[in-house]
């Protein structure tokens, strides 16, 4: 057997553990759609990058967005302002009825 096809089967043995390993880690069953956003796609295993303690079940692109703010809750409440405050808004699906986020008036 070639050498790469043996490194294939040992990679995808590998992921599979890592993939079961996540599953018992969460400790809950893995849904069918984003846990974020609702969309059916290929799921992540969302975790904390400090503490390594699972999050939730995302997909690419919630777990990518996250990690674009480096979970920063001030700089996603920064970003919702950004959207309301520019009329962005109107493309979700439902308008964002929560308060705009001011750090003045958090002191």
């Amino acid at each position: 057997m070639p050498r790469h096809f043996l490194g294939s089967i040992r990679r995808r043995a590998k992921d599979v553990r890592q993939k079961r390993k996540q599953i018992e880690q969460a400790g809950r069953a893995k849904p069918l759609t984003c846990e974020l956003c609702d969309r059916t796609a290929r799921l992540c295993y969302d975790h904390d990058h400090k503490t390594g303690r699972f999050r939730g079940w995302l997909c690419g692109r919630c777990n990518l967005g996250l990690g674009s703010f480096e979970d920063n809750p001030e700089l996603l409440r920064r970003a919702i302002n950004y959207i309301v405050l520019n009329n962005i808004g109107a493309k979700l699906h439902q308008p964002y009825r929560g308060r705009i986020y001011r750090p003045e008036q958090s002191k």
